[in-house]
Order: C-alpha cells, then structure tokens, then sequence
C-alpha cells in the first residue's frame, strides 16, 4: 500500500515542478522528458524492493506512453497486459500481493 505521508510529497512535487512548468518552455521540457520519467521509475524500483503492490503497479502503468512514445512496442503492448491481468487477481491474491508478498524480504534491508 502506498505510504500516505510519500504520495503527499510526490503529489506535492508535480505540483511544483507544473507550476514552474508552464512558466518556461524549457523548464516544461526537462520536467515531462526527464524528470516525471526518473520519478515514475523510482517508484517503480521503490514498489519493487518495499512490496508495495499498489506503487508498483502505479508505476507501471504510468510507464506505458513512454514504452509507446520510444517506440518499444512489445513493452507498451505486454505491460499494457500485465497490468491488465494483475488487476483482475482473485480478492484473496490481491490482499496477500499487497501485504509483501510478492517479494522476499531479508531483514535490514530496504525496509
């Protein structure tokens, strides 16, 4: 489950960098090209080595019109399943998902 107090802070941190978005075309540019794609991956390797399912999935979700955009078809097209079927998980494989169990877990790190 995402952490209420980290949402915020990515929320937050749009927020921010729209606002100094729309006040320069290159400030625009380096926030949608870099930026926004180095946050969504963090979340994404952050989901992964936590075991928060929900950003994990979030994140992936969030990377598929980057995968189109580049023109990594099969990414764009098998994330797009992933997602898909991991959605569509019986309630009680969702409820262990989000409680670290789809990764092991060895104590000291990352958590």
């Amino acid at each position: 489950m995402i952490r209420p107090i980290y949402w915020l802070y990515i929320a937050h941190l749009i927020e921010t960098l729209d606002a100094r978005a729309r006040r320069s075309r290159t400030t625009n540019m380096w926030t949608d090209n870099l930026v926004k794609t180095v946050i969504i991956m963090l979340n994404f390797s952050r989901g992964g080595h936590e075991g928060d399912w929900s950003l994990h999935l979030l994140a992936a979700e969030a990377m598929l019109p980057y995968f189109r955009s580049a023109g990594c078809h099969n990414y764009a097209r098998y994330g797009a399943f992933y997602i898909h079927h991991m959605k569509g998980l019986p309630p009680e494989t969702m409820k262990k998902l989000q409680h670290d169990a789809f990764v092991r877990h060895i104590p000291g790190i990352y958590k």
